[in-house]
């Protein structure tokens, strides 16, 4: 935000600047980071007890950046850790957009959920190649998924998701996203971790 322009005006102070900021602060729970275009120190003084309690953290000198300064945040430091890894594993969901971080020839393995296997390679697959990434997946048996515990094994939910899609998206989401959980079968998912190893040029014992 800037603190220039109309500052200096009671009411601009107010509706312009500090409202919007306490409704934004709020928002987040304070854990928000300000960074001020046209900075005004006595504008902060002027209001320092209003600032100290609006973000959990120092406003920032838009100015001060202008130096080549860098302000890295605390994803910054999770992003490098992943940078560092050769094979990232996940049930598919948003956590699997951490493949962004991932070092080239590195290695993504999505467990593909019961009715997921087109949004797992739309969403993470086919992203992951083009980024020139090794994409492995493994798509979980029906005896796999929690829906196998409520669903008869011939009703439509388990034989034939795909079918389950005429009823929409809201309804789809209800069942396999929202309600759905995995439990890997240790054995049949062993295959796939010996063939990331292969890919990453490690030493594998041959599969019994």
């Amino acid at each position: 935000f800037s603190s220039g322009g109309f500052v200096g005006n009671i009411f601009h102070e107010f509706n312009d600047v500090l409202v919007p900021l306490f409704i934004t602060g709020r928002h987040f729970r304070s854990h928000v980071i300000f960074m001020v275009t046209d900075f005004q120190h006595w504008f902060f003084n002027k209001y320092k007890k209003i600032f100290s309690q609006l973000p959990s953290y120092e406003a920032i000198n838009a100015a001060e950046t202008a130096n080549g300064t860098v302000h890295c945040f605390p994803g910054a430091e999770f992003a490098h850790v992943v940078n560092n890894c050769s094979v990232i594993v996940g049930v598919h969901g948003a956590g699997l957009t951490n493949e962004l971080f991932l070092p080239n020839g590195a290695v993504v393995i999505q467990v593909v959920p019961l009715g997921l296997d087109w949004p797992g390679n739309a969403c993470f697959g086919g992203p992951a190649v083009d980024m020139g990434l090794q994409y492995l997946e493994y798509k979980i048996e029906p005896q796999e998924s929690s829906l196998y515990d409520l669903y008869a094994p011939n009703h439509p939910v388990i034989a034939d998701p795909e079918s389950m899609k005429a009823q929409g998206y809201q309804a789809f989401r209800a069942i396999y996203i929202d309600k759905q959980d995995v439990k890997i079968n240790v054995e049949r998912f062993r295959k796939t971790l010996v063939e990331t190893m292969r890919l990453l040029g490690r030493p594998t014992n041959p599969l019994p």
